[in-house]
């Protein structure tokens, strides 16, 4: 069980991590939240996937929203 919830965070951290760029720390900690909410349920490898998606979506509608009220030219290096 554990290494297929495993599996599921490092299918996840690749699949989201493109969306958040410098805020990778971030969807990892939502990731993290995730796993261990869905350790405290009778059901872990149930209910992680779909918890970690949302908290993984979440975590990219932020990025885009501070992105989208950064003044111009915050975000370019």
């Amino acid at each position: 069980m554990v290494a297929q919830i495993n599996s599921a965070k490092n299918n996840l951290l690749a699949r989201f991590r493109g969306m958040v760029a410098d805020h990778e720390q971030l969807l990892r900690l939502a990731l993290n939240e995730a796993e261990a909410l869905a350790w405290e349920s009778h059901y872990p490898e149930l209910v992680f996937q779909d918890l970690a998606e949302e908290k993984a979506q979440t975590v990219v509608n932020w990025v885009a929203r501070q992105q989208s009220l950064a003044p111009r030219g915050r975000f370019d290096a």
